[in-house]
Formats: structure tokens, C-alpha cells, sequence
């Protein structure tokens, strides 16, 4: 099967998608499926991705491309979304281009804009099924556009009454966004949620198009143990802590690491200054955050790592003791899984996503979206461990690892290729009703 993959974020880029869109592809092709992914020119070379690339266009002078596939870069311009992301030019033509060559039986598409109306116009001009992971809910990230920035600061300031500020927010949100993502998803031929919670979120919508469940899966270097941990831990917990924390997000707004703060510091109180938290990843709002953390009172408590190369986040999670987790936001929680595989145990608020993965008391905790609670369980799950009472966070740990187990990368691979094989047979089915009904009538022709 020839595969086609559409993403507006891609690596080096550091976040869920892009992590996701590899460890699907990189499952299909061990399953022996060829995958060309699509992502925006970062302008930083790779010299085995390029290699790669100009191996599959040599070759497509004189064979049919076969193989594992390779990774084109549509071109972008130096305007960035959400302060990170490359805008695309318009990248019809450059796709289009390259799709007559390849063959492709199904485009999977990862983003509703950009990438999404690309996908639609392919899928419709190669005859091709389209597929959509409906991984974010896209109407929590309008602050990122520039006229909502603007009306949240002017609300700040006072300058805008901020109830009539939330309001022109809410209407954006859930008639404005929430319609086109309704429309984009009935011209697609299937939706993947990434969780059950995210599926039972679209049901309200009364969306004609078929949905299924596939959650990203992990490979098998999540689950290996890491010597290097060990001079981690030693590294970032000094003698006079006893735990050592960590959390892996992106330093934005969404993320709500200022809520993890704050519950912090009060567990703090509570527990006394016996933890560090290491913060793993960057952003945005990464100078707020560190800027937060003093005036909390967390200075010896919280270290900023910045960002952290993907396969190297393992060895991270394999130096603590529990992961902290307060986005409410996701879709799946990535980084929860990737702690699980690690035997971390996790802290989370109860969101879509999270309650799909912990089990309160058994691998992790949920919490409500108060401070106050976050700050009391996390205090609870740490006196049970030093006193000996309940689950301790070894414990958990062992548990969370057997829930990692069962999201395994080729498995995941393995059903999403029968949910692909199911769309194309659908759309050639309709091809074939489409010309035996309207087609060959017209032209004085029976059933082919």
C-alpha cells in the first residue's frame, strides 16, 4: 500500500502530531507498506532525509517507487503560527506535482487547515480516500491568531470589558471553528480519535463520517531500560531532596503549567521542600513560567530543562520518581504513555485524554481543575509511599508499565492498516455504483 501523509508540523518541530505521524509511519513500513510524508521545509538540513528523498525522485524516471517511502518538504514562508510553525506557501501545485508519480492508495491528513484542504483537493482529484486524526481541540488554541491575542490583552488591561471579550471568544470557538472542523471532517472518508473520550467528544456533532478509535502507538525503545538515567538523577537531585519530578510539555499557554505551579507550590507546603521537578520542553511562555516559579517560592524546586530530543526523554523518565501532568487540552497525552512505558507513574487533571490512560490508585491519580485538589492528591500518593500505605510509587509504576504494553507501535500499525483497507474498498465500491448508475447510462452503456 502506498501511503500518503499530510502534517503541518513535522520533525525537528518538538510536539504530539509530529510525534505521532512518525511512529505511525515508521509502523506501517516495518509492516511492509511504503510511506511519503509531507511536512513544512523547516530550512535545516537533513542529510538522510534528503539522501532518501533524492534516491524515491531518481527513481521515479525510470520504475514505480517502492520501498519505505521518504519525507518531501512543501515550501514555507518566514511567518510563523503560534510563534513556532512556518506558514506554507500554497502548496497545491508542489503536491499535486509529485502525487501523479506515486501512486498512492490513501492519503492520511493530520491537520483540518493547510494540509487538510490540500488533502481534500488531492484525495478528489486521484480518486483516493481520505483520512483524518482529529488530534486537537483546535478550538482551544484561537488565542495563538493575532485579532485574539489582541482582544485578550486589551481585556487584560481593562482597556475591553472582559465578559464581552470571552463572549466574542465562546462564538468563535464553538460556532465559528467548531463548523468549519464539522464541515472538513464530512468531506473526509474516516476519522481517527485518538482516544475513546475524543470519539465520545465528536458523537454531539452528528458527523456523517465513519470514526474509529487509534490512539498514537510507542516503539519498542520506549520500553528499554536507560543506564544513562542513573547520572541524571544524580545530576538534578540533590541530597537534601528525596524526589525527583518531571514533566514533558510545551511551554504554552494550553498546557496550563502555571496552574502545576501553583498547585506545586502548595503541595510544598504541605510535604516540605523535599522535591524537584524537572520541566522538559520549551515555548512560548517558557520566560513566564521561569518568571512564575520565583515568585512561587520553587527556585530550588523547579529546573527548566528546555527541550529534549525525543529518544532521549526515556532516560528523563527513568531518572524520576512520578510525572506531573495539568493540561487539559489533549487529545491522547503522549507524553503520559511514553512515562508509562518508562514505569513512571503520573499526576493528572481528569481530561479528555487522561482518563482514558490512569486509573486512580492503580498506575497514576486523577484530579479535578483545582489547585487546592491536584496539590492534596499529590501530597496523598507522596506520604503513602514514604509511610508504607497503599500503592507505592514503585508500585504504580510496575502497573502503568502493563498499561504501555498494550499500546505497542506495531500493533497499532496493524489496525490501522485494516481501517484503511476498509476506506479504499469503500470508495471504489461507490466509483463503481457512481458509473453503473449515472455514468454509463448516459452514454448509451450498461452495467460495466
Amino acid at each position: 500500500m502506498n501511503i500518503a501523509m499530510l502534517t503541518n508540523n513535522y520533525k525537528p518541530f518538538v510536539a504530539g502530531v509530529p510525534i505521532a505521524v512518525e511512529r505511525l509511519a515508521d509502523g506501517l513500513r516495518a509492516n511492509g507498506h511504503t510511506v511519503y510524508i509531507f511536512a513544512p521545509d523547516y530550512h535545516m538540513e537533513d542529510a538522510e532525509e534528503t539522501s532518501e528523498r533524492e534516491a524515491l525522485l531518481e527513481s521515479l524516471d525510470t520504475t514505480a517507487a517502492s520501498g519505505r517511502g521518504c519525507t518531501f518538504r512543501f515550501p514555507t514562508t518566514n511567518v510563523k503560527m503560534a510563534g513556532m510553525m512556518p506558514l506554507p506557501l500554497p502548496i497545491f501545485g508542489y503536491l499535486d506535482s509529485i502525487f501523479s508519480e506515486l501512486d498512492i492508495d490513501i492519503i492520511h491528513v493530520h491537520h483540518p487547515v493547510l494540509t487538510g484542504n490540500a488533502a481534500l483537493h488531492l484525495g478528489r482529484k486521484h480518486h483516493v480516500p481520505v483520512v483524518f486524526t482529529y488530534h486537537t481541540r483546535y478550538e482551544q488554541y484561537i488565542h495563538y491568531a493575532p485579532p485574539f491575542k489582541a482582544l485578550e490583552n486589551r481585556a487584560a488591561k481593562e482597556v475591553l470589558d472582559a465578559a464581552a471579550a470571552q463572549a466574542v471568544v465562546d462564538f468563535t470557538q464553538y460556532s465559528i471553528v467548531q463548523r468549519y472542523l464539522n464541515y472538513f471532517v464530512n468531506q473526509c472518508d474516516l476519522v481517527l480519535a485518538p482516544t475513546q473520550t475524543m470519539a465520545d467528544y465528536l458523537e454531539p456533532f452528528d458527523l456523517q463520517t465513519p470514526i474509529e478509535v487509534v490512539p498514537t502507538g510507542l516503539p519498542a525503545e520506549a520500553f528499554q531500560e536507560k543506564p544513562q538515567a542513573t547520572d541524571i538523577r544524580k545530576k538534578y537531585l540533590p541530597a537534601d531532596k528525596r524526589y525527583l519530578f518531571c514533566t514533558v510539555s510545551r511551554m504554552a499557554k494550553e498546557k496550563n503549567i502555571d496552574f502545576m505551579l501553583r498547585a506545586l507550590a502548595i503541595a510544598k507546603e504541605q510535604i516540605g521542600n523535599i522535591f524537584r521537578v524537572l520541566m522538559i520542553g520549551d515555548g512560548p511562555e517558557r520566560e513566564a513560567l521561569e518568571n512564575l516559579a520565583k515568585e512561587l517560592g520553587l527556585t530550588e524546586n523547579v529546573v527548566f530543562i528546555g527541550a529534549v530530543a525525543n529518544d532521549e526523554i526515556s532516560t528523563y523518565h527513568q531518572a524520576c520518581d512520578l510525572f506531573l501532568f495539568s493540561s487539559q487540552s489533549e487529545t491522547q497525552g503522549i507524553v503520559l504513555l511514553e512515562a508509562f512505558a518508562a514505569s513512571l507513574p503520573a499526576i493528572a487533571i481528569d481530561a479528555t485524554g487522561t482518563g482514558d490512560l490512569i486509573q486512580s490508585g492503580v498506575n497514576g491519580m486523577l484530579t479535578s481543575a483545582d489547585e487546592q485538589d491536584w496539590a492534596d492528591k499529590l501530597t496523598t500518593m507522596i506520604k503513602n509511599d514514604m509511610m508504607g500505605e497503599g500503592l507505592s510509587l514503585k508500585e504504580m509504576g510496575a502497573a502503568a508499565r502493563q498499561t504501555a504494553e498494550e499500546y505497542e507501535e506495531s500493533r497499532i500499525a496493524t489496525k490501522v492498516t485494516g481501517y484503511y483497507q476498509r476506506a479504499i474498498g469503500k470508495k471504489q465500491s461507490m466509483s463503481e455504483k457512481a458509473l453503473n448508475e449515472y455514468f454509463w447510462p448516459r452514454l448509451g452503456i450498461g452495467t460495466m
